[in-house]
């Protein structure tokens, strides 16, 4: 089966994680958060993934949900 993929970033804590209204079979939600923020590793229907804030180019909170 096809698998369409949802994703956003949240980081420093900026903004809240909201869930899909509906189940959505087909389609696979994930969401990066700021390295040491995971609690677990699925919010609802979210798949969690922790990013490096402080890479190469220093991004500001702000710019990472840019930036991937």
């Amino acid at each position: 089966m096809e698998m369409t993929v949802i994703y956003t970033a949240i980081t420093g804590g900026y903004d809240q994680l909201l869930q899909p209204c509906l189940p959505a079979e087909g389609f696979k939600f994930i969401c990066f958060v700021s390295k040491g923020s995971r609690k677990n590793d699925y919010e609802g229907a979210w798949q969690i993934e922790e990013i490096e804030e402080d890479g190469p180019d220093r991004y500001q909170p702000t710019q990472l949900n840019s930036a991937y």
